[in-house]
């Protein structure tokens, strides 16, 4: 399992890089995601190709996830250590005696990272 980083770059560098250096499209879609969201997901699954990914962050604003087909519930600021692989990406955080986890979407974490309310590496 890789740690968060490769030779040269971490991957918190490498997606603070990719989000920071989008420009915004010209194109008119239907579609609210950023070209940021884009590079930023596309970074992500190239990392994980091999395998899960493991970095630490910390949640800095409104994050939410859905338990199933139930309601969405927020992660409340914290950190956290976060996994990823091709497709999703796992929270974990302790709680008490054990910890608690959140699976979403990779586009998700994605957004979230170029939104600011999670930051990898802290």
């Amino acid at each position: 399992m890789t740690i968060c980083a490769n030779s040269e770059l971490s991957l918190a560098e490498a997606i603070a890089m990719l989000a920071s250096s989008a420009k915004p499209s010209n194109a008119v879609t239907d579609s609210p995601v950023d070209v940021s969201e884009v590079f930023v997901e596309t970074y992500l699954r190239s990392v994980s190709a091999d395998g899960p990914v493991r970095c630490s962050a910390r949640i800095v604003g409104r994050v939410e996830f859905r338990a199933g087909e139930g309601p969405l519930f927020e992660i409340d600021v914290r950190a956290v250590v976060i996994e990823t692989t091709w497709s999703d990406a796992l929270f974990i955080w302790p709680d008490g005696d054990g910890h608690e986890t959140a699976a979403m979407p990779l586009s998700s974490l994605s957004r979230y990272i170029v939104q600011g309310c999670v930051v990898l590496g802290s």
